[in-house]
Parts: structure tokens; C-alpha cells; sequence
């Protein structure tokens, strides 16, 4: 190559890096700076993912995404192929005639009481895709209404009317499915009727 030839590819080299540096400079710093700075202002809840906290401040979860409850006193979410690791989203990827799938869903049914009369809601017998679905239809969480209230001492009616209006002033999900976010409602829950210790539900566990 000559003079002429290399002076005209260390130009062009340097001009193409100088676009590269600015480019990275503008796109991975100032822009995503100026669109989070943005939001924080704007849609603060949002812009920090919905998070969740206590009366201390702490963050406790985030509206987006389910978290375990096994505790009878509380409404338990959809099940998890995942076991509610938020680093593995993901389900099971079994197929809908899996005996290994039709096993879990048998397990699930006879763990929530579900019988021919009173069948279990579909979305507390399956996992969502990603295992971290944070919501339930208000009829899922309805159908728990009995066990939460035996385990908490409260009148079966009564929390099932308090259920109902909780949901229906948030309305959540489409107009004909109303949802309910599980973390949400198991905070008003405590809210509400208080949190009971663990002690009193493992003594009403063992007592049956």
C-alpha cells in the first residue's frame, strides 16, 4: 500500500472509531441516564418495578412478581415450574398428555380440597410461562376463602364479602375475568384483620 493509500485508511479508521466512542457514549450512557431520570420523575413506581415496601421501607417484593405463600392463613399464587426463582423464569415444558404433568395437576387438586362439586379454579392447578405470574382470577382466590378464614378464625361470609370488594376497587384484568394480585392481597389481609402468629396457625395445623 503506499503513503498516499495508508494516510487515507488511518483517516477513515480514526473517523469510524471517533463515531463508535460518541456513539457509545450517547446510546449506553447519556440515554439510558436521560430516560431513567426521566421515569424516576415521572413514573417513579414504574421506573423501580413496582416495588413492594414495608411500613419500615424495606422492600419486600414487587407487584410483578409472585412470591411463595404456603402458610394456610394466607392465598397461595398460581404453582411455579420455577419455584418462584425470579433468575429462572421459565415453565414446565411438559406436554398436555405428560403423565408427570397429569400427576402434578392430581397432587395440586387433592392439596387445595378440590372435589367434583367444588372443582379447583384452572389457574391454581397450572403454572404460568414464566412461574412468576403475580396475580389469580378473583374466583381462585375466592375458592381459598375457607381455608384462610378457618386458619385465621374469621367468618367465612365475611371475608369472602371483604374479598369482593378489595378486587372490585381495583379492578384488575379484563372486565368478565377481574384478578387480584396475591402479594397486594395478602398485605390487606394483615391490614385488615391482622397478621395472626405463627404459633396460633401451626396449633390449628395440628389440631386437625
Amino acid at each position: 500500500m503506499s503513503a498516499k493509500g495508508w494516510r487515507e485508511w488511518i483517516r477513515e479508521t480514526a473517523a469510524a472509531l471517533r463515531i463508535a466512542a460518541l456513539s457509545l457514549v450517547i446510546l449506553g450512557g447519556v440515554y439510558p441516564a436521560l430516560l431513567g431520570g426521566l421515569g424516576k420523575a415521572v413514573v417513579p413506581s414504574s421506573a423501580a418495578g413496582w416495588l413492594v415496601r414495608d411500613a419500615a421501607g424495606n422492600i419486600i417484593g414487587s407487584e410483578l412478581i409472585a412470591q411463595k405463600f404456603i402458610r394456610p392463613d394466607y392465598f397461595w399464587p398460581r404453582p411455579s415450574a420455577v419455584d418462584f426463582d425470579a433468575s429462572a423464569a421459565g415453565g414446565s415444558n411438559l406436554p398436555p398428555g405428560s403423565p408427570d404433568l397429569a400427576a402434578r395437576v392430581r397432587g395440586r387438586i387433592a392439596e387445595l380440597g378440590g372435589t367434583p362439586a367444588n372443582p379447583v379454579p384452572v389457574d391454581l392447578l397450572s403454572a404460568s410461562g414464566s412461574g412468576l405470574d403475580p396475580h389469580l382470577t378473583l374466583a381462585a382466590a375466592e375458592f381459598q376463602v375457607g381455608r384462610v378464614s378457618s386458619n385465621r378464625g374469621l367468618d367465612p361470609g365475611s371475608l369472602r364479602d371483604w374479598l369482593r370488594t378489595w378486587a372490585g376497587a381495583r379492578r384488575e384484568g379484563r372486565r368478565n375475568v377481574p384478578l387480584v394480585n396475591v402479594l397486594g392481597l395478602n398485605r390487606a389481609l394483615d391490614e385488615r384483620f391482622g397478621r395472626p402468629p405463627v404459633a396460633a396457625t401451626q396449633a390449628r395445623e395440628e389440631a386437625r
